[in-house]
């Protein structure tokens, strides 16, 4: 199983993301906010997931989710991705 993992602080310039296969990290990126809808999109194609954890403080990353929600809708005209706050 592949997910897409996001480590996110509200006050860091740039945020981390990981992939993971099977519970080992095959890939890590530093983002700026205004590229992770777009790369997460990016990713989940590349990588044949839809399977994403966004982990941090809740009104953060819920913000985040509703962009990378609206980003997904004005691309593909859907909303495949499955988001999981932690």
């Amino acid at each position: 199983m592949i997910k897409i993992v996001g480590v996110l602080e509200p006050f860091n310039l740039k945020q981390n993301f990981y992939i993971y296969r099977d519970g080992n990290q095959i890939y890590a990126k530093e983002l700026i906010y205004e590229d992770i809808p777009e790369t997460i999109l990016n990713l989940s194609k590349e990588y044949d997931t839809n399977d994403v954890v966004l982990i941090g403080a809740k009104q953060y990353t819920q913000g985040i989710k509703n962009t990378i929600r609206k980003k997904e809708l004005e691309k593909y005209n859907q909303n495949d991705l499955k988001i999981e706050l932690v």
